[in-house]
């Protein structure tokens, strides 16, 4: 279980596997920060955290966007001592098609979403883990990036990235414990 003020940021905590996550991990007594773009959505996650008797903190950030995604990580890191547990969760399912019918808008913003956002958000977290020598991220797959499916092409290329992105995370980070 979570160990009593460790940092939890659930990215894309906002709804969803992300929010359950949140709700979890603050049931075990973790101190749990969400984040997303949407924050009537975390305003909405935090209401129901206090109706559940713990408490959320939430900040809105587009980590899409690299100078916001590290005015956040700096913020954490000033407000709340850094991040130990990172959760990456991106939600979103565009791009149901054909292959030969794909919309180009719908692959770059799967591909912006679940892959950019990842990649942000960990390279600005992961030097203050590193730091004090402790962390864990944990990023959200899918089965999909194995058994793909019919008009699944982007989805399965984006859910393949993060296992990839997980597993390369994991080699090079592992000495940092």
């Amino acid at each position: 279980g979570a160990r009593g003020g460790m940092g939890v940021l659930g990215a894309g905590g906002a709804s969803g596997i992300g929010l359950a996550g949140g709700h979890k991990l603050a049931e075990a007594g973790a101190n749990t920060i969400i984040g997303g773009r949407d924050k009537d959505k975390l305003d909405e996650a935090c209401k129901q955290a206090e109706a559940k008797g713990y408490r959320f903190v939430a900040y809105a950030a587009d980590i899409a966007d690299m100078a916001d995604c590290d005015r956040f990580t700096r913020l954490l890191q000033e407000q709340h001592g850094g991040v130990d547990f990172l959760i990456n969760n991106a939600g979103l399912a565009l791009g149901r098609d054909f292959f030969e019918e794909a919309k180009l808008y719908d692959w770059e913003t799967m591909l912006q979403t679940k892959n950019k956002w990842l990649q942000n958000i960990s390279t600005t977290v992961i030097p203050y883990m590193v730091k004090k020598n402790w962390g864990h991220i944990m990023n959200l797959g899918s089965v999909a990036d194995d058994d793909v499916y019919e008009k699944g092409n982007i989805y399965c290329t984006t859910k393949a990235a993060v296992d990839v992105i997980s597993r390369s995370m994991r080699i090079d980070l592992l000495k940092h414990r």
